[in-house]
C-alpha cells in the first residue's frame, strides 16, 4: 500500500539532521538511502499502470508554471550522471511545452500534434512515448499530468486507476515539499521562459544534492542546501554556512484596534482583513522572487536571495525586496480603505510597516517549511519596528545597495531617519533611510 508516511524526504528539502543520520550508516545501507533520496517515490506501484512521468502545474499570479516533476530513473541521478539522463531531459521539454495549454488537458495525440514544430522530430516516436497514455486530473488551483503505460494488456485501465496515482504524487507535492507554500516558483518559471534547459535545472539539479561532494560550478541549488557545508571538508559530519540574504518584515500596524472598533455583527470581518492582508504580502513576495518564511499573525516574514540560473537574469534580492514591499505597501492600504466605513470610529494608523536588511544567514527546510535565521532578518524585524505607518524602512547599508539598483524616483522618496534600537543610547545617534509612500 502506497503511505506517505512511509516515505523519506527527498535531497531538494532534507534538513541537516537528515544528511547527519545519513553519513552514520554503513556504505551499503548509505548508498540505498541516497538513491532513496533522489526519488522517494521510486518503490511506489499503482494497480495496472506504469507511470512514466508526471507533470504538476499550479497557477499562480494568474500564470500557469510547473512546479513538480517525476520521471522514472531519477534515483539514479547525481552530479556526473544528469547529462547522460537523456529520456528525462526530453520529458522536461515535454512538460515545459505543455504548460501553455495544461488547463485544457489535452490528449497525446492533441499535445503531438500542437507541438510538432517545438519538440526533436523523433520526439513522439521515442522509446518514452511508445504506448503512451496521457491523464489529466484538476486538484483546487493545481493541475496534475501523467504520462503512462498500462501494466497488462488483459487489464482494462479506467480512470480511477490512473488518478490514484496522480492523487497520490500531489499529495506528496502539497504536504511534503516546500516549493507548495514556500518557493517562489512561478517567478523561477518566468526567469526560465520556454528553455528546458534552465527549467530542468530548477527542477533536477536540487535532486543531485549531496554535500559531502563539491558542487559543479553553476549548478542551481535552493538556498538551504547551500547552506550545508561537510565540516573542514571531511565527510564526518555536516555544518552550516551562512549566505548573503535580504529579509523582509512586515507589519500590519493598529489591527487589534480595528477589532475592537468593528460593530458586533461585523467582527467577522477582521479574520477576513488579516487573511486577505497577508495573501497580498505573500503573494508581492513570490512576485518577485522571495522566499516566505512565516505569518506574524497579522504580517510576515520573508527573505530574497540570488539565484544561480545560467542565462537567465533577475536583479539582484536587494531591489527585488524592495519592490515587494511596495506592492505589499499600495495593496496592503486597499484593505485597509475597505475596512474603514465599518468601524464605529475610523482608525487613521491602521497600515503597513516594513524593514528590510541584507547580510549573513542560515536557510533551513523542515517538514516543508522554509527559515533563515541570522543577522539579516534580526535587524530587518528592528527596523519594521521602528518604521512609520505606510513606510519601508531601511539601514545605511541596504540604502547603499539599493542607490545602484533603484529608479531616481524612488531614491528621491528616501529621507534619512533616527533608529534607536534597543541596545543603543541617544548619544550613539545611529540611522536609517525611510521611503514613504
Amino acid at each position: 500500500m502506497n503511505s506517505l508516511a512511509q516515505l523519506g524526504r527527498g535531497a531538494e528539502h532534507c534538513s541537516k539532521a537528515d544528511w547527519t543520520t545519513l553519513l552514520a550508516l554503513e556504505l551499503d545501507d548509505r548508498m540505498a538511502a541516497v538513491a532513496g533520496m533522489r526519488d522517494p517515490l521510486a518503490g511506489l506501484k499503482f494497480p495496472s499502470v506504469e507511470p512514466i512521468c508526471v507533470f504538476g502545474y499550479t497557477k499562480r499570479l494568474d500564470e500557469w508554471a510547473l512546479v513538480y516533476f517525476w520521471a522514472q530513473d531519477m534515483e539514479s541521478l547525481s552530479y556526473s550522471t544528469l547529462q547522460q539522463k537523456g529520456s528525462i531531459i526530453d520529458a522536461i521539454r515535454l512538460g515545459a511545452a505543455m504548460c501553455s495549454v495544461c488547463d485544457r488537458q489535452l490528449g497525446l495525440k492533441e499535445i503531438a500534434q500542437k507541438f510538432a514544430d517545438e519538440l526533436p522530430n523523433d520526439f513522439f516516436a521515442s522509446t518514452m512515448m511508445e504506448d503512451g497514455h496521457l491523464y489529466w486530473f484538476g486538484f483546487e488551483e493545481s493541475v496534475f499530468g501523467v504520462l503512462y503505460r498500462t501494466r497488462s494488456d488483459d487489464v482494462k485501465i479506467n480512470s480511477e486507476s490512473v488518478g490514484s496515482c496522480l492523487v497520490f504524487h500531489y499529495d506528496y507535492f502539497k504536504y511534503r515539499s516546500p516549493v507548495w507554500s514556500s518557493v517562489p516558483i512561478s517567478f523561477l518559471n518566468k526567469m526560465c521562459g520556454k528553455d528546458p534547459g534552465a527549467l530542468g535545472k530548477v527542477l533536477l539539479e536540487p535532486k543531485c544534492f549531496d554535500p559531502r561532494k563539491d558542487i559543479p560550478a553553476g549548478w542551481f541549488l535552493w538556498p538551504w542546501q547551500r547552506c550545508l557545508v561537510a565540516a573542514d571538508n571531511k565527510q564526518a559530519d555536516i555544518c552550516y554556512q551562512p549566505i548573503d540574504t535580504t529579509s523582509l518584515m512586515f507589519d500590519l500596524r493598529k489591527s487589534t484596534m480595528v477589532l475592537e472598533q468593528l460593530k458586533d455583527q461585523d467582527k467577522g470581518e477582521f479574520s477576513s482583513l488579516i487573511r486577505a492582508v497577508v495573501k497580498t504580502a505573500k503573494d508581492a513576495v513570490f512576485k518577485y522572487g522571495g522566499f516566505f518564511d512565516k505569518e506574524t499573525g497579522d504580517g510576515i516574514v520573508a527573505h530574497f536571495c540570488d539565484f544561480q540560473l545560467d542565462n537567465s537574469y533577475s536583479e539582484p534580492a536587494s531591489a527585488r525586496a524592495f519592490l515587494a514591499a511596495k506592492l505589499i505597501l499600495r495593496d496592503v492600504k486597499r484593505h485597509c480603505d475597505q475596512i474603514q466605513p465599518k468601524l464605529k470610529m475610523g482608525v487613521a494608523a491602521l497600515g503597513g510597516a516594513i524593514g528590510i536588511h541584507t547580510d549573513q544567514a542560515v536557510w533551513t527546510s523542515d517538514n516543508g517549511l522554509v527559515s533563515a535565521l541570522g543577522d539579516s532578518i534580526v535587524m530587518a524585524a528592528r527596523l519594521c519596528s521602528e518604521a512609520d505607518n505606510f513606510s519601508i524602512f531601511v539601514s545605511n547599508q541596504e540604502f547603499r545597495r539599493l542607490s545602484s539598483l533603484l529608479e531616481p524616483a524612488d531614491l528621491e522618496s528616501f529621507l534619512q531617519k533616527k533608529f534607536c534600537g534597543k541596545e543603543y543610547n541617544e548619544t550613539s545617534q545611529l540611522y536609517g533611510f525611510q521611503w514613504q509612500r
